[in-house]
């Protein structure tokens, strides 16, 4: 299955949020350079942020969730 970045976060924290929100609801998720910006946080600007990924399959549903 291939993973879409549906949205982007500059903290881990933040994306936690929207994580917890979308797995609830059974979406699975990956968030991928978390560890990296938790690390060294300035990276979060050189690699584009925390990035919320989820199934192409659950794109509409979880952009329809987020926006609750």
């Amino acid at each position: 299955m291939k993973w879409v970045t549906i949205q982007t976060f500059t903290y881990a924290h933040e994306a936690y949020i929207a994580q917890s929100k979308l797995e609830s609801f059974g979406i699975e998720t990956f968030l991928q350079d978390e560890l990296t910006t938790q690390i060294i946080p300035v990276y979060s600007y050189a690699t584009g942020g925390v990035k919320l990924q989820v199934h192409e399959q659950d794109v509409e549903k979880a952009l329809k969730i987020l926006e609750l």
